[in-house]
């Protein structure tokens, strides 16, 4: 899904048990540079920087294609402020 976040078109997935077929998500998992943690709350961890990012279920995945391997989650009340779903 693509949405407008401040002035940058990104993509955007809304984080849940069920993985988006969406390529760029294909890759990150695969990559590992995403992944799941096997707890009874499974949240998405995003790889890198000082000890990674987390999000749970219900937060976004953004990943804006100009920088790659740039992802970052906001949760779902930012989202509905700063997030410009494009359909």
């Amino acid at each position: 899904m693509k949405a407008k976040y401040g002035n940058m078109t990104v993509d955007v997935w809304q984080i849940s048990k069920i993985r988006s077929e969406d390529a760029w998500l294909k890759e990150a998992f695969s990559m590992d540079r995403i992944y799941f943690t096997a707890t009874d709350k499974p949240q998405l961890y995003i790889r890198g920087g000082f000890g990674g990012t987390w999000g749970e279920v219900g937060d976004y995945l953004i990943y804006n294609p100009t920088f790659p391997n740039n992802y970052q989650i906001i949760s779902q009340h930012k989202a509905k402020k700063e997030l410009a779903f494009i359909h």
